[in-house]
């Protein structure tokens, strides 16, 4: 596994037993460097979750990323831009008293972590995809008012669309009329 910071090593060593029953592994730790013991699926996700605790998300934060849906996604912000001066673009993201990134974490029920260049989501597939496109809009210069009526938009677009729209039921029926057809023919 990566090398984790110091800070995130002593984390780990603090919440060792419950991490280690969280996500079903042994974890061992030789200096900076995380060994896993596990199912390989067991192994994967706790990766992940110690991922999320590197970025410095706190440890409830870091284990949703057991559940399918939810991801954690890194945004270089130096990449989106062209101006040199990174802490502007960074006090675009964080905002007056912190606003701006409690705001899109409120609006978009997303954790949101920004250090050094790097912003992280942490949250919902889908939920984290329209707050990296947010994160980009802003770092781009675009209005702040304009991008959190954006996510407000989008994360109602998201609800009200529904989760299962039965498609997979109709297919399953298609295939079965199908068969029901080809046996009636044969016989």
């Amino acid at each position: 596994m990566e090398e984790l910071k110091d800070k995130t090593i002593s984390r780990i060593k603090e919440k060792k037993k419950i991490l280690e029953r969280e996500l079903n592994v042994q974890i061992n730790i030789n200096k900076n460097r995380i060994m896993l013991e596990g199912e390989e699926l067991d192994k994967f996700v706790a990766k992940k979750v110690l991922r999320a605790l590197d970025r410095n998300f706190k440890i409830k934060q870091a284990l949703i990323l057991k559940e399918d849906d939810c991801i954690l996604e890194d945004v270089n912000i130096k990449n989106m831009t062209k101006r040199k001066d990174i802490s502007t673009i960074r006090a675009r993201v964080i905002g007056r008293n912190a606003r701006t990134i409690k705001l899109l974490n409120d609006i978009s029920g997303c954790y949101i972590i920004l250090h050094d260049s790097t912003v992280s989501v942490l949250g919902q597939n889908e939920n984290v995809e329209r707050t990296v496109l947010t994160i980009k809009k802003l770092v781009q210069g675009s209005d702040h008012s304009k991008v959190y009526t954006y996510l407000e938009k989008e994360m109602k677009d998201l609800k009200k669309m529904p989760q299962d729209i039965g498609l997979k039921e109709s297919f399953k029926n298609n295939i079965q009329e199908g068969s029901e057809k080809e046996n009636n023919k044969k016989s």
